[in-house]
């Protein structure tokens, strides 16, 4: 027997398909949670760690007006085509649909002056209709397509015309998000962004999906989350005294191009101009490194990244280690540990560029994304701890750093975003179908295509769907509903489960009904009619008081009022699975002749 009580949904971040149906779902309710996701052919439901990625970010300026809202004045239609929300939500952002009613090269566009020479920016498509859609920038002012781009959905392919794919992600096997530069052009410039259904041409009927446009003046290519307007600069000062030996891990997505003219600081604790200590990307060599400076000049580098052609790509997740000791005097005495958790090799540097100065000064403020207000990184920071003592020991993936630092004492935790552990997904009171597609994906990137860490085809069953997978931690999960049909997802349940000890042959399996009969004055009986529902008691026997304490913990955790998901197939027991309560106030345990010894029983009652 199973118990699932802990569900990272409730936790999470959750963007679905259609939410706008309220519970209760089909035969189900629940407290937790007040929608349902309802979408046709395909449902996304994406769940995203608990908290949000704190972006530090410099300002900068999309030049395009309404960019989160196509429908609005500032964008013109083509051709006769319409467009509306549609309803779907990827990564929280809505979708708008463009349809055309007549046959002809329908577009959404919207014309923007750009006082440059080009322009960076990006742009997010999902399959409709078309297999190939396409994305171009025209240039009015001299009379030329500056960038022009389709995207083969099949093939996951693209050919271009004019200007430059910078980088691409498939969110999913439908949907891409496309960073782009134009060709140069006549400064300043009107452009013309269009949005087309199909590759050019389209009949009536045919459909195409965008969301997010950006467009930003200048050839500096920034993949930085776009947001409409300004981007506000976010840092952080944090009153807090650097130790004299130290451990500092830093997660993270640096968003700024590998050739940046300008240094980004990650974090630092200033005393003055030459008493510091930084972590830094540096740019003349296109390193990271950590630098100790009190008041001689010292450093410890990691290895070198560009965008992926030569050298390691720099945007990705990254973790940084900093385990330094400033009061030894020691060349070697620190260490500076460089890991990329997508692609490229791990990189160490224990040597100091010389001997390090004995520290003099107290460091009293951590300063979080920027040098005195400056430098901010362009990154998502998903964590910033700093350990007591010095790590330890051998080093050849992340997992050893979790591994050698989890008996450390952790004295700062600046966590914007928790990973979520899993081992089992059930969705209940869904309208998925025998023969849909189930899939669920995780990884530590918002990206689920090839490669995704944790891809697992979930089976159909018509009561409460269970599946159960390796165990794996991660902060972006994706759960794919491919169906022919309109479907509903209920509730769903992601993360581990505890079980139980085993049982005695005396379960009772009861089904009640719970319609209210009523008799008149007359004789006639008559009934408000109502759900039946399954109500389950066990009887654990021989329990230690470890194991029964646990038992005690998970009620006292949840409660007699908080549904949760059991299940029984896994002792043999023939008895469906259970989303419902525990029928009871209190539970009872009785003391076996032996003292070390409990028999507990408890009632699990179907919530319908």
């Amino acid at each position: 027997m199973k118990i699932y009580t802990d569900n990272k949904v409730d936790l999470a971040t959750v963007s679905g398909t259609d939410a706008t149906v309220n519970y209760p779902a089909s035969n189900v309710q629940d407290p937790n949670i007040d929608l349902i996701y309802r979408g046709g052919e395909q449902v996304d439901f994406y769940i995203s760690g608990s908290g949000s990625l704190k972006n530090i970010s410099i300002g900068y300026i999309n030049l395009v007006v309404d960019p989160t809202d196509l429908t609005t004045v500032n964008w013109s239609k083509t051709s006769s085509i319409t467009v509306v929300d549609s309803g779907d939500t990827i990564q929280g952002e809505s979708i708008y649909k463009l349809e055309a009613t007549i046959s002809a090269a329908g577009r959404l566009e919207q014309n923007i002056v750009v006082a440059n020479t080009v322009a960076t920016g990006k742009i997010r498509m999902r399959k409709g209709t078309n297999n190939i859609d396409r994305y171009a920038i025209y240039n009015t002012t001299g009379a030329a397509t500056v960038l022009e781009l389709n995207i083969v959905y099949s093939s996951k392919g693209f050919t271009i015309s004019s200007g430059t794919i910078e980088k691409y992600i498939w969110l999913d096997d439908e949907t891409v998000d496309i960073y782009f530069k134009t060709e140069s052009f006549t400064n300043p410039s009107t452009l013309t962004e269009r949005m087309y259904i199909g590759a050019g041409s389209s009949t009536s009927g045919q459909y195409s999906y965008y969301s997010t446009p950006q467009l930003l003046a200048g050839g500096a290519f920034n993949s930085a989350p776009f947001i409409d307007g300004t981007k506000a600069v976010d840092t952080i000062n944090e009153t807090f005294t650097m130790p004299d030996k130290y451990t500092v891990v830093w997660q993270g997505v640096p968003y700024f191009p590998y050739n940046t003219s300008v240094n980004k600081t990650l974090y630092e604790w200033t005393v003055s101009s030459d008493i510091k200590a930084r972590l830094e990307y540096e740019i003349t060599t296109d390193t990271f490194r950590y630098i100790w400076d009190d008041p001689n000049f010292r450093a410890m580098s990691s290895l070198q990244f560009d965008d992926g052609t030569s050298y390691t790509n720099l945007n990705q997740k990254i973790m940084i280690v900093c385990s330094v000791d400033t009061i030894s005097g020691g060349i070697s005495d620190s260490r500076m540990i460089c890991i990329p958790l997508e692609s490229g090799s791990i990189s160490e540097d224990s040597t100091w560029s010389a001997s390090p100065d004995i520290k003099s000064s107290t460091f009293s403020t951590l300063s979080i994304g920027n040098t005195s207000g400056a430098n901010q990184p362009d990154s998502e920071y998903e964590y910033l701890r700093v350990y007591e003592g010095l790590l330890v020991g051998t080093v050849t993936s992340s997992d050893d750093v979790i591994a050698l630092l989890k008996d450390k004492k952790l004295l700062l935790d600046k966590t914007y975003q928790e990973k979520f552990t899993a081992t089992d997904l059930l969705i209940a009171g869904s309208t998925i179908n025998d023969g849909d597609t189930i899939t669920l994906r995780g990884n530590d990137v918002d990206s689920y295509g090839t490669g995704t860490p944790v891809d697992e085809t979930v089976t159909w069953s018509k009561d409460i769907i269970t599946h159960s997978f390796t165990k794996a931690s991660h902060q972006y999960w994706r759960l794919s509903v491919n169906s022919s049909n309109i479907i509903d997802i209920g509730r769903i349940y992601l993360g581990e489960n505890y079980e139980t000890p085993g049982l005695s042959p005396t379960v009772t399996h009861d089904v009640n009904d719970n319609s209210i009969v009523t008799i008149s004055a007359s004789g006639k009986t008559y009934a408000d009619i109502r759900y039946f529902n399954n109500v389950i008691s066990i009887d654990f026997p021989l329990l230690t008081y470890q194991e029964k304490t646990v038992i005690y913990n998970i009620f006292r955790s949840i409660g007699s009022y908080t549904p949760i998901f059991v299940t029984f197939g896994e002792i043999g027991i023939d008895i469906p699975s259970i989303y419902g309560t525990i029928n009871q106030a209190s539970l009872s345990a009785s003391l076996l002749n032996s003292p070390n010894l409990y028999s507990l029983s408890l009632t699990i009652r179907q919530e319908v």
